[in-house]
């Protein structure tokens, strides 16, 4: 298939992430953490700082799972000779933060985004 020199050169070509993926990427996580800890902001009343703590453990696991999600979509894509972009998708967000809302947490619906798939031209060495 391809070498392994040209896979390296490849896989950091394609972690040159643009300003509009890290801002969705950034806004992506912080709706799903919120959306994951939305019933956890306390007991029988809101309390703000279980709230918070519990969101800062979502933040983290959510980071985590984002992380390993995206590292998994740019390596397979780049050894099949494309490159990835994700695409934070606005509206999709938006009806899952309605839909915890209004089953007060109990129904996770989750719609963050896309991952566009571009041609990648072969390296030629030489």
């Amino acid at each position: 298939m391809y070498s392994w020199k040209n896979f390296l050169d490849k896989y950091r070509r394609a972690w040159q992430l643009k300003g509009s993926e890290i801002r969705g990427l950034l806004f992506t996580l912080v709706i799903v953490s919120f959306i994951f800890s939305f019933r956890e902001w306390g007991t029988t009343s809101f309390d703000w700082n279980m709230g918070l703590g519990n969101f800062g453990r979502a933040l983290l696991l959510v980071a985590i799972a984002l992380f390993v999600h995206e590292v998994g979509h740019r390596t397979i894509v780049t050894w099949l000779g494309y490159r990835s972009e994700y695409k934070a998708w606005l509206l999709g967000l938006i009806a899952s933060l309605v839909i915890a809302f209004v089953s007060n947490g109990y129904l996770l619906f989750l719609a963050p985004g896309s991952l566009l798939i571009h041609y990648s031209m072969v390296h030629r060495l030489g």
